[in-house]
């Protein structure tokens, strides 16, 4: 006997228990995956967003019927549209892990920047993560709380020189937390931030979050 697939007498729900169904589909958090398309490079003017797109695919509720969608849009709303595109990606910034490369951090708009409250980055230049990027993680201070940092190749050697780049990105963050007057704000909550080898998932450096410091 083959499992049922549906059920087709969920309309028939009282309409309390409907809603507490969508509401607890509606609560598991996703990862949402943006890219960018950049404008063309023109000398003198500051490089933004042509389009974002993502491949991650949208909230299903969006699309069950009229009542869930009604439901998912108090949770969900529009986001990364740009001037020459009215596409957008639906996340939820209070739940959701917004997951891309650091080189979009840039073409950010601050609506976005300012909300992200998890963020994982898939670093692809290590050695000069912390000099390009570090001016972008701090407009995030107000709401970030999680930041991973992934990475594909962290190590390099030249002859007898060895770079461990785990160790290099965490001493710049961590530098940065302690020593820098705008990082220093004691209104700003430092958040979690990992450095994770993304071939073995292990976890190279980690930085506690202000309040998880407080409570040790």
């Amino acid at each position: 006997m083959s499992t049922p697939t549906k059920f087709h007498l969920f309309p028939n729900l009282p309409v309390e228990i409907r809603l507490r169904i969508w509401d607890i589909v509606l609560s598991i958090p996703r990862t949402v995956q943006i890219r960018c398309n950049p404008v063309l490079f023109t000398r003198g003017v500051p490089r933004t967003a042509s389009t974002f797109d993502s491949q991650t695919p949208p909230p299903p509720l969006l699309h069950v019927n009229r009542e869930s969608r009604h439901e998912a849009l108090r949770v969900y709303k529009a986001y990364f549209c740009t001037s020459d595109s009215p596409k957008y990606t639906y996340i939820s910034f209070t739940q959701d892990t917004l997951e891309t490369t650091e080189a979009i951090l840039q073409f950010l708009r601050e609506p976005e920047m300012h909300l992200l409250e998890r963020l994982i980055l898939n670093v692809k230049d290590p050695a000069y993560f912390a000099h390009f990027n570090l001016g972008f993680l701090k407009k995030m201070q107000s709401n970030l709380k999680e930041l991973e940092l992934r990475m594909e190749h962290p190590q390099s050697g030249r002859g007898d020189q060895y770079r461990d780049y785990y160790e290099e990105i965490g001493n710049d963050l961590k530098g940065a937390f302690l020593s820098d007057p705008e990082w220093m704000d004691q209104s700003w909550q430092r958040p979690d931030v990992k450095v994770v080898d993304v071939d073995t998932e292990k976890v190279h450096v980690e930085i506690l979050s202000t309040d998880r410091m407080e409570q040790q």
